[in-house]
């Protein structure tokens, strides 16, 4: 069996690439959420391993642009999305240097509606061969109801995608 090394729950096996794909690229999902830096570790990993490229991309949106305009009413919508979107810069920034990502990880910041579809579509045009996102402790019935960004990337990503768990509070 090919050495692995466990990071979090997640196993990255060397033989993957010349098993099944060559990773290239590797995406990250932040939300800056209880498993963002778990989740960034494991894609951190995996891009080393595989020499892949690291992409660690943050989606403004209507959630993160609701809590902005209640502490700025006056604010215009524009003002909200620029402002969201370099405290997502900064933020991610700091993720990257705390998880001592490698020099050349490209932070993104996109703001849409949508975080699955925004995703998607930058996973098919940067050409992204694995996906890693952190799943939330959302309770089960909210996700049947609502869904999730990780279901909904685990159903329609053009590639494999890794979702870690949340860790569980004893």
């Amino acid at each position: 069996c090919p050495r692995q090394r466990s990071v979090g729950h997640v196993a990255c096996t060397s033989a993957i690439p010349t098993l099944f794909m060559t990773i290239r690229n590797v995406l990250v999902a932040v939300d800056f959420g209880e498993t963002s830096a778990q989740t960034l570790r494991a894609g951190i990993d995996c891009a080393r391993r595989f020499g892949a490229v690291l992409h660690a991309i943050h989606v403004v949106d209507g959630d993160d642009l609701a809590g902005y305009s209640s502490r700025q009413p006056r604010a215009s919508p524009e003002q909200l999305a620029a402002d969201a979107e370099r405290t997502a810069r900064h933020g991610l920034a700091d993720a990257l240097a705390a998880s001592q990502a490698p020099t050349d990880a490209r932070a993104i910041v996109l703001v849409s509606p949508r975080v699955a579809d925004a995703i998607l579509r930058y996973a098919t045009t940067e050409h992204i061969d694995l996906i890693a996102i952190g799943r939330g402790r959302r309770n089960d019935v909210a996700e049947i109801f609502l869904g999730s960004t990780a279901q909904e990337l685990v159903s329609r990503a053009p590639c494999p995608v890794l979702t870690l768990r949340a860790p569980a509070h004893h």
